[in-house]
């Protein structure tokens, strides 16, 4: 499922479903590309089965840009890759903790207050959710 918002609103959310890999990220470098030209930050937010050097490699071929310029982006914080579990940090009991994801949320608006990007482009897998059985609080908590 592909899903385009019809607006250019800020802090608007998409939730999509996707039936592969392949149509995630297909569509998680088609939104995110855009960045790259309208000075904004990426936070990319990946499952923990995803293969980061797939990840970059895709990036390299899609975006057209190099391992170097890649790194350099990650380096300046323009470019930010973490893994759901990461991020969000659940609790052994599969629990959010919504302090903690708060705090990861203001850490990026801290970063970018800091530096010329004013804005972040963030596209989240949300499998994490679905293996720990917590899909429910995760809806609960984005809304």
């Amino acid at each position: 499922m592909t899903l385009i918002s019809p607006t250019n609103e800020k802090a608007s959310r998409l939730i999509g479903i996707y039936y592969n890999l392949d149509e995630e990220l297909d569509d998680a470098f088609r939104f995110l590309k855009p960045a790259l030209e309208s000075n904004e930050a990426i936070l990319l937010i990946i499952d923990e089965s995803f293969d980061r050097s797939i990840i970059y490699k895709r990036m390299q071929e899609e975006w057209n840009i190099s391992a170097g310029e890649i790194n350099d982006l990650e380096n300046r914080g323009d470019l930010i890759i973490v893994t759901s579990s990461q991020w969000f940090q659940p609790d052994k009991g599969g629990t959010l903790d919504r302090e903690r994801i708060q705090h990861s949320w203001d850490e990026l608006v801290t970063k970018l207050s800091r530096s010329t990007k004013r804005v972040a482009r963030v596209f989240v897998s949300t499998c994490l959710f679905f293996r720990l059985g917590i899909k429910g609080e995760f809806l609960e908590y984005e809304y």
